[in-house]
């Protein structure tokens, strides 16, 4: 095995995983990438945690062959030496479970495990298994610690709207609510999903962008924590208040001229399919700006166009401060065009949507 160039302040990431074969592969994958460090030792699920203690990585790459081991790491890992976890998991209907609770017991975020060592199917994850690992080797020890703490397990949140809050929100101007996140995304959005009471009065899209397979698992995990109703998006879905419907991956989310789900695959925009700009726009055609945007951490300007064609239609957005973002993409490309009505941090979001709807009246 060649010995990996080491840069200064590289990423240093630990593969844990029981398959020789899948250690090499990650190991091809992220060899001779700059600023990122593969550690020497590899771990199994057997010596996972004590491979952890000692060698400290930035990342943890994580998967296991009894992919329910996953879970008791993952619990292992959040408990006594938290530390940004990216689960692989095979792309079946039996693994859904277990990446729908990986994501409730915190892992950072998911990836497809990979199975062949074909080079041109490996050469398309690499770029993506790269990106996924330098945001989360950014964070500092400190906020990786907060990042963490805000994803882990919560019960469905108990409170509701109080009948004036409701009436206030239900007699708004608004009549949906779109929520676009990227890198950094399934824990703010389970942050926010289990502060967002029952009762609430609106449809909510969230559009996040995730590779194949996983939008389903993040949907299940989403559901868990929340007092709402959270699925995946299908076609021809009806909005219904207080249902959260989540762009499957690989199809734009829009509305028909009914106000039912379309699911299409247009080509890829801002490089990505869902985008949040395409369902940003067609919301707010449909509602005639009268929606709300929320634009989480992420990278890039996706939601930036959309947010902008909801503001000449009279909507108002709302964005992630920068202070609690894993990247500040999406949100600094509204924040800096000055398109954002309100700018709070993600333990604040879910408060600040309940106060911008009922507030909303003009």
């Amino acid at each position: 095995m060649s010995k990996q160039a080491s840069y200064p302040d590289a990423i240093r990431v630990l593969v844990v995983d029981d398959s020789v074969f899948a250690q090499r592969i990650l190991r091809q994958l992220l060899q001779n990438e700059p600023g990122i460090e593969v550690l020497d030792t590899p771990a199994s699920g057997i010596n996972a945690l004590q491979r952890v203690k000692h060698l400290k990585p930035d990342v943890i790459t994580l998967s296991a062959e009894e992919e329910t081991q996953i879970l008791q790491i993952l619990t292992q890992i959040d408990s006594e030496c938290p530390t940004p976890v990216i689960v692989l998991s095979s792309q079946t209907d039996q693994t859904q479970e277990v990446a729908r609770k990986a994501l409730q017991l915190g892992a950072y975020d998911l990836f497809p495990r990979p199975n062949s060592d074909n080079e041109l199917e490996l050469q398309k994850l690499r770029s993506e298994l790269i990106r996924k690992i330098r945001s989360a080797g950014q964070l500092s020890r400190q906020s990786k610690r907060l990042a963490l703490q805000r994803s882990r397990p919560r019960l469905k949140t108990q409170t509701t709207l109080s009948q004036k809050a409701l009436a206030k929100m239900t007699t708004g101007v608004a009549k949906a609510v779109v929520i676009g996140t990227s890198t950094g995304g399934p824990q703010a959005l389970h942050s926010l999903f289990s502060e967002l009471p029952a009762g609430f009065p609106l449809p909510i899209l969230v559009v996040q962008h995730m590779l194949p397979n996983f939008t389903q698992s993040l949907a299940e995990s989403l559901h868990a924590v929340s007092a709402l109703e959270i699925r995946e998006a299908r076609q021809g879905d009806i909005l219904m208040p207080g249902r959260v419907l989540v762009a499957p991956a690989n199809y734009h989310m829009e509305l028909d001229r009914r106000g039912r789900i379309e699911l299409n695959q247009k080509p890829p925009h801002c490089g990505v399919r869902p985008a949040v700009d395409m369902t940003l726009i067609s919301a707010s055609r449909f509602f005639q700006g009268k929606v709300l945007g929320v634009i989480l951490t992420g990278m890039g300007q996706d939601g930036l166009e959309g947010i902008r064609a909801l503001h000449e239609a009279g909507g108002r957005c709302l964005a992630e401060e920068a202070s609690s973002c894993v990247v500040y993409g999406m949100p600094r490309a509204i924040i800096e065009n000055h398109l954002a009505d309100e700018i709070a941090p993600l333990p604040q979001i879910a408060h600040r949507i309940q106060y911008l709807l009922s507030e909303w009246h003009v």
